[in-house]
């Protein structure tokens, strides 16, 4: 078996680029010291990447040794940009630098120590010159600045300490929306895993109108939802989810971003569960009008219009679906059910078998296939 070790990954690729840009400048001076400690680091670092790369196609005894090299790299890397900051402790790029560095580590204490240094380039920071800054006249501390922040913000983050990491993100969300948006859904998922879910909900709400166009936070604010309504029918059998709140987040998506059809499918979805039919059907006609070939559009409006005992509708939906993608299980098992519905029973089993045979042992479909051996002789 091969060993596996970790490397600096972003972070790392983002101090290598940096680095090698220096430009060295004197000779001898603390400055110029800190300089080739830093593109000394950054060598350590590229170097190790390409080890860590030979290490996952080695055997174990080689890979084992690669480790080994490896970590005497992130020590070397490490001990030359902590040596920068004491040759110039004015210089803030060595501050960023050496903060990168220990991200890359990514163990705790690593993390932990980051910050640190993030916050002491701040300190030093703010002693060359306190914000606010002049746009075209501080862009430089500007920078600096608004990196300082951000990389303490996502350090927090990945130690889950959100508060702490909303104190230095609220600091520069001008300049990284998406980011600020991120942590707010990062919280949020944490909330939901504690068992908060309303303050879950908050987060999730928050984050998907801080960066309303990003698809992926939509299905969570919505799980979230239900996931409270079913807290609640506990107590209250009738309970049921925010269909208003969740309807009105996929409208916001729409808003922000028209000509994706994913958003209009969800929409449409929402509505059909919140049993706001005629909706749902609006939805699924504006959704194939934004792309015309989406098999799974196309697919929940057919079982809606079915639903609606409107099955001739229903076919020419279902029968389109699956010629578009012929890989889709779902499709086949959906189509052959209207195929039966409308008395097609020899037209059906042929949708069935083909259903059978591509779901294979998957459990998820186990039920469905037990029930048309049982029912259809199959």
């Amino acid at each position: 078996m091969k060993k596996q070790a970790s490397y600096l990954t972003a972070g790392g690729i983002m101090l290598t680029a940096l680095l090698t840009a220096a430009v060295l400048s004197g000779c001898g001076t603390p400055e110029e010291r800190a300089k080739q400690k830093m593109d000394a680091a950054a060598a350590a670092i590229v170097k190790g990447q390409e080890l860590f790369l030979q290490q996952q196609q080695a055997d174990e005894a080689k890979a084992a040794k690669l480790g080994k090299e490896i970590d005497e790299l992130k020590a070397k890397s490490l001990r030359l940009s902590e040596e920068a900051i004491k040759d110039d402790p004015g210089n803030l790029d060595a501050y960023g630098n050496y903060g990168y560095i220990l991200q890359g580590m990514m163990d705790k204490a690593s993390v932990e120590k980051a910050i640190a240094v993030y916050k002491q380039g701040l300190e030093k920071l703010y002693a060359t010159k306190p914000p606010p800054y002049q746009r075209g006249v501080d862009d430089s501390l500007q920078n600096k600045y608004n990196t300082f922040n951000l990389q303490i913000g996502v350090s927090y983050q990945r130690l889950e300490k959100y508060d702490e990491a909303f104190t230095y993100l609220e600091k520069v969300r001008e300049y990284f929306p998406g980011r600020y948006a991120d942590a707010n859904f990062k919280y949020g998922y944490y909330l939901q895993a504690s068992g908060k879910i309303d303050s879950a909900i908050v987060y999730f709400e928050r984050a998907t109108e801080l960066d309303p166009r990003k698809a992926d936070n939509y299905p969570y604010l919505e799980a979230a939802y239900k996931a409270k309504a079913a807290e609640q029918k506990k107590t209250n059998p009738k309970a049921a989810a925010d269909w208003g709140k969740i309807t009105a987040a996929y409208k916001r998506a729409i808003a922000a971003d028209p000509s994706n059809g994913d958003f209009y499918i969800r929409l449409a979805s929402a509505y059909d569960a919140a049993d706001m039919r005629k909706d749902a059907v609006q939805t699924y006609k504006e959704a194939l009008e934004k792309n015309p070939n989406s098999y799974t559009a196309m697919n929940n409006y057919g079982m809606l219009l079915s639903d609606m005992n409107k099955n001739a509708e229903a076919l020419p939906l279902l029968k389109k679906s699956v010629e578009i993608n012929k890989n889709y299980a779902t499709g086949y098992f959906n189509y052959g059910t209207v195929l039966s519905n409308m008395g097609k029973k020899s037209e059906a089993i042929e949708q069935f078998k083909l259903y059978i045979k591509m779901a294979g042992d998957d459990p998820q479909s186990a039920q469905n296939v037990a029930m048309l051996k049982r029912e259809f002789g199959l």
